[in-house]
């Protein structure tokens, strides 16, 4: 009788169970489309009181050293910085319990993570937020070359209480 022996190195389901949860894109509780509404609607008021078109309008987020720092932009020109209770108040709304030091630590380990995982300087490397047609859109740049367009998602699982 000729019993086949399985070998401990396959993966354990566990590990299989949990990449394939890892991997779906389901946003069952809706939030995606919370944050969408959010952002749009910051934009759009922020741009009519300054005046200028919503479409030209982004928010950066770097960090330079241990801190976190975000501006909000129009094309080359910098209107304004924002506190993280705005980043906050930009992603969530005003219904939010989050707290904005948690998010900052967040944040910054996203940042700290992305910027190890594709080698870059960290203090060189800025997120971009802006929106297109109703869609936002995340992009990263390393100075002033981009990187790569971040999934939203990746950035909204900073903001989750």
């Amino acid at each position: 009788m000729n019993k086949t022996i399985r070998s401990k190195q396959s993966t354990p389901i566990k590990q299989k169970l949990t990449a394939i949860i890892d991997s779906i894109n389901v946003d069952i509780f809706g939030y995606e489309k919370l944050v969408n509404q959010n952002v749009q609607r910051f934009i759009v008021e922020t741009a009519s009181k300054a005046g200028v078109n919503p479409q030209t309008l982004f928010v950066r987020i770097v960090k330079p050293g241990q801190s976190l720092r975000v501006f909000l932009h129009t094309g080359a020109q910098q209107i304004e910085e924002l506190t993280i209770k705005d980043l906050v108040l930009f992603f969530v709304g005003s219904s939010s319990v989050v707290n904005p030091a948690t998010v900052a630590d967040r944040v910054i380990s996203f940042m700290d993570a992305y910027a190890h995982e594709k080698t870059l300087d960290v203090s060189k490397l800025q997120i971009l937020i802006s929106t297109l047609d109703k869609q936002i859109l995340v992009k990263s740049f390393c100075d002033q070359q981009f990187v790569e367009d971040i999934p939203l998602k990746q950035l909204i699982n900073q903001f989750k209480s």
